[in-house]
C-alpha cells in the first residue's frame, strides 16, 4: 500500500488537532478523541482500498468519532442540560454538514489560489485565530481578516454553485442535493448527469467539466461566438467540425469538455477534449478531432484571457489526478499560447511534460494576381507548372475545370471517393466505412456553410483528378485529393492545384494551406513550412 500509521499521523496530526478543537471546546477531551482516532486509523488501515482517498477516509473516521462522542453525551443528559459549548450542533446536522465538508469543500480549497488555500487551511483546519495567522504569515491583522473573508466568499460561491442546501433555524445544514451543474467527483457519483463545476480562480472565473454529449449541442451558439474572439481560429476549431468528429468517432461516455466563464457568465475559454481509455486502463486526455483527420487542434481561448484560462485548467488537472493519467495534445499550431503559456504553468506546477515538433503544414502566401504568384516562384518550378498545363491542353480533348455545387454534390462526392480510392493503397485503406460516412455528412454540411470546394479536372467528360478543399475566412485548406492513375502522364493533380490557386487568388484568399505532410510537390508551388507541435503531460 505504501502508507503506514506513522506517515499518516505525521501528515494529518496538526490538521486534525485544529479540526477537533473547533468542534470540541474542552482541550483534554479533544486530545482523548485524537488518540482514539489514531487507534481507529491503525486498526482499519487494511480496509482502505483506494489510497487516493486517504484524506477523505481519515476525516470520515474523525467525523464518526466526534459524532459518537456527542451521541454519548446526549444520552447521558437525561435531566441535566448539556452545556452549549459541548453540544453546539445537533448530531444530524454534524452528519450532513461534515459530509459536505469532506466530499466537496476540500477539493474546492485545493483549487483556490495558493494564498487563499493557506488562509482556509490555517484558520479552518488547523484552528488558528486570524491574529495567529497574521503573525505566522507576517502580515497585518486587517490583511489576514480580509484574506480569510475573501477565501470564504470564494468557497461559498463555489459551494452554492454546486448544490442546493436546506438549513434548520440555526443555519445548520439538514439536507443538500446537487444542481445540474455539480461541483466535484463525489456529487458527480451521486448524480451522474455529466456536468460539474470544479474550480474558481482568483479572478472569479468558473470552470465546468462537461461529460454529457448533449452539451456539445447546447454550446453551439456560444462556441461559435467564442471562436470569433479566439487566439487560434481555423476550420478545425469550428463547432461543426468538432460535433461531426464526435458523432462519428467519439468514444461513448468519454467526453471531457471544459468551459471557462467569467463572473458575468460569459464563455471565455473552451477545451474540446475527450478521454481515451487505453488497453491498460490508463486514461489519456486528447483533443476532440483525434490525430488522423484534423490538422490544427487547440484550446479555444478569448484573446486577453489566456493566462486565466490556462492557469485554471492546470489547477483543475493538478487537483483531480484521479481523472487522468496522461494528457497528449497533438497538432498545436506554432504561435499558440498553449505552447508558451500553458506549458509554463505546467512547469510551475511540477508536472512532467514534453514538447516536440510533430509535423509541418506547408502553406503559400498568395499575392493579388496569378502572374505575381508565378513570378515569385523558382524559374524551374514556374516552367514545370506551365509545361504541365500546356501539355494536357495539347494532348487531351475537352479539358475543363469544374466545381461541385449543392445540386451536383451527391454525385460529385461519390466521384471524389472513387478517385480517392484509386489513387493508392493507403488512401483506399483510409476510406473505411466510418470514414466514408463522415466525409459524406461533412461535405453536405460544409456545402451548406459555403466552406466546401470540391474541384475536378475533366477531359472528354471523364474526371481525372479531384481536390476536396475547405475555404474558411482568408484561407484555402487542401484537405484531400484523388486521381485516376491511368491518366498520371498528364499530371492532373498539378494542373488541378494550379487552377485552384488561381481561383483562390481571384477570390481574395491570402493563404493556400497544403496541410500536414512534407511532400515535395507542395514546395514546388512556393509553400513554406508551418510547424505544428505535440505537447504531453504525465502525472
Amino acid at each position: 500500500m505504501g502508507i503506514d500509521t506513522g506517515s499518516i499521523w505525521e501528515k494529518f496530526n496538526n490538521g486534525l488537532k485544529g479540526y477537533i478543537r473547533k468542534r470540541v471546546r474542552d482541550e483534554d477531551t479533544a486530545e482523548d478523541l485524537l488518540q482514539e482516532i489514531l487507534c481507529k486509523i491503525h486498526d482499519n488501515l487494511h480496509k482502505l482500498k483506494d489510497t487516493d482517498k486517504l484524506g477523505a477516509w481519515v476525516y470520515q473516521i474523525t467525523r464518526n468519532v466526534i459524532i459518537d462522542y456527542y451521541r454519548l453525551q446526549k444520552s447521558m443528559a437525561t435531566h441535566e442540560e448539556v452545556p452549549k459549548d459541548r453540544i453546539y450542533v445537533p448530531v444530524e446536522s454534524v452528519n450532513m454538514g461534515e459530509e459536505v465538508a469532506f466530499l466537496c469543500v476540500k477539493p474546492m480549497i485545493d483549487s483556490l489560489p495558493e494564498k487563499y488555500q493557506e488562509a482556509i487551511m490555517l484558520t479552518e483546519y488547523e484552528g488558528l485565530t486570524q491574529k495567529k495567522m497574521a503573525e505566522k504569515l507576517e502580515m497585518s491583522i486587517s490583511g489576514a481578516k480580509s484574506r480569510v473573508q475573501r477565501a470564504r466568499q470564494k468557497l461559498k460561491k463555489m459551494l452554492f454553485s454546486c448544490c442546493h442546501f436546506e438549513f434548520d433555524c440555526y443555519r445548520h445544514i439538514i439536507d443538500y442535493y446537487p444542481h445540474r451543474q455539480v461541483c466535484c467527483s463525489s456529487c458527480y457519483e451521486n448524480q451522474n448527469d455529466g456536468t460539474w463545476v470544479v474550480v474558481m480562480t482568483d479572478d472569479e472565473f468558473v470552470l465546468q467539466v462537461h461529460q454529457d454529449p448533449s452539451d456539445l449541442l447546447n454550446l453551439k451558439k456560444e462556441w461559435k461566438d467564442l471562436l470569433t474572439r479566439s487566439v487560434t481560429h481555423t476550420i478545425f476549431q469550428t463547432w461543426e467540425w468538432n460535433q461531426l468528429w464526435w458523432k462519428h468517432f467519439g468514444p461513448p461516455d468519454r467526453l471531457f469538455l471544459l468551459t471557462l466563464r467569467n463572473s458575468k457568465d460569459k464563455l471565455v475559454g473552451l477545451a474540446p477534449l475527450f478521454c481515451h481509455l487505453e488497453m491498460n486502463n490508463q486514461k489519456r486526455i486528447q483533443f476532440i478531432g483525434g490525430t488522423e483527420i484534423s490538422d490544427y487542434l487547440d484550446f479555444i481561448v478569448e484573446v486577453g484571457n489566456e493566462h486565466s484560462f490556462y492557469a485554471t485548467v492546470i489547477s483543475f488537472l493538478k487537483s483531480h489526478p484521479d481523472l487522468w493519467d496522461a494528457i497528449d495534445l497533438h497538432c498545436i499550431p506554432a504561435g499558440s499560447p498553449t505552447i508558451t503559456v500553458f506549458r509554463g504553468f505546467g512547469q510551475e506546477r511540477g508536472l512532467r511534460e514534453s514538447l516536440s515538433m510533430e509535423e509541418v503544414c506547408p502553406r503559400a502566401k498568395l499575392p493579388s494576381s496569378w502572374d505575381q504568384f508565378l513570378a515569385a516562384m523558382k524559374k524551374k518550378d514556374r516552367h514545370e507548372i506551365r509545361r504541365k498545363i500546356n501539355r494536357i491542353q495539347r494532348q487531351a480533348e475537352n479539358v475543363r475545370y469544374t466545381i461541385a455545387n449543392s445540386a451536383t454534390l451527391s454525385e460529385d462526392i461519390e466521384c471524389f471517393l472513387q478517385l480517392h480510392a484509386k489513387s493508392n493503397d493507403p488512401k483506399m485503406a483510409f476510406m473505411n466505412h466510418n470514414m466514408k460516412h463522415f466525409f459524406l455528412e461533412m461535405a453536405r454540411i460544409f456545402m451548406q456553410k459555403e466552406w466546401l470546394e470540391l474541384l475536378f479536372l475533366e477531359a472528354n467528360g471523364v474526371k481525372l483528378a479531384a481536390l476536396l478543399n475547405f475555404k474558411y475566412r482568408d484561407t484555402v485548406y487542401v484537405y484531400n485529393s484523388g486521381y485516376d492513375p491511368k491518366f498520371g502522364r498528364w499530371s492532373p493533380g498539378w494542373v488541378l492545384i494550379s487552377h485552384s490557386i488561381q481561383d483562390a487568388i481571384e477570390g481574395g484568399i491570402k493563404i493556400y494551406d497544403f496541410l500536414r505532410g512534407n511532400e515535395s510537390y507542395k514546395y514546388r508551388f512556393g509553400a513554406k513550412d508551418f510547424e505544428i507541435f505535440r505537447y504531453k503531460i504525465k502525472r
